[in-house]
């Protein structure tokens, strides 16, 4: 993967389409057999955010070649474990200390490290100004998720592909996606991957955290030009 393939609107809608989904709920059975069907690009050149990304890509697809051969039960088995990393890594499920890498904005730019606040507020009218509204089964879900985050950006992203035509169009949704990316992802993400990194203890999550890294490394530079 080379950095004019990631500039492409519609590869970066995938990216972070998926990585939204990762962060947004715990991997089921449903959710384990896509992964298991996908292929994960390698990235090209020696930029930080390619290193970051190759390398993240390939501890997620190391990880799910465990389970390779494996029969229904041990699918099973194996589920169970990664919904317990994924409660512990970002719920502090199971943690004496409390601690963990809790995907909400607020908490990590916050002026008291507390939940929502007016980064949720804000978040909740940007969200309305597109017409977006979360799922049901989301209700326990804020606003400054990073999931819906990146969501959002993927919204944009598809929006930009649709609008493509339109030149003047584009223009000002890739003006869109800046400003969101500039107050509202980069300003904490790289530290709640670090995080996710020092908290998870399986690979899978590890793999993610290192990914997404160099995915918003790249978005870091593509938005700088």
């Amino acid at each position: 993967m080379n950095k004019e393939t990631l500039t492409l609107p519609g590869y970066r809608e995938l990216l972070y389409r998926f990585f939204a989904s990762v962060f947004l709920e715990e991997i089921d059975s449903r959710m384990l057999e896509e992964l298991l069907q996908m292929r994960f690009p390698q990235a090209e050149g020696n930029a930080a955010w390619q290193q970051d990304l190759d390398a993240g890509f390939r501890m997620i697809e190391n990880y799910l070649h465990t389970f390779d051969g494996k029969s229904d039960t041990k699918k099973k088995e194996s589920l169970e474990y990664l919904a317990a990393d994924y409660a512990k890594t970002f719920l502090a499920a199971g943690d004496a200390t409390g601690k963990a890498a809790f995907p909400y904005e607020s908490i990590y730019v916050g002026t008291d490290s507390t939940f929502g606040g007016s980064i949720q507020m804000n978040l909740n009218a940007i969200y309305a100004a597109k017409g977006l509204t979360m799922r049901e089964d989301m209700f326990r879900v804020m606003e400054d998720h990073v999931g819906l985050e990146l969501n959002y950006m993927a919204e944009l992203l598809a929006e930009e592909v649709r609008v493509s035509p339109d030149p003047s169009a584009a223009e000002k949704l890739q003006t869109e996606q800046k400003e969101f990316f500039r107050t509202h992802l980069i300003n904490w993400i790289l530290l709640f991957t670090q995080d996710v990194y020092k908290y998870a203890e399986l690979d899978f999550y590890k793999g993610i955290a290192r990914a997404v890294t160099g995915f918003m490394e790249a978005e870091q530079e593509f938005f700088a030009e």
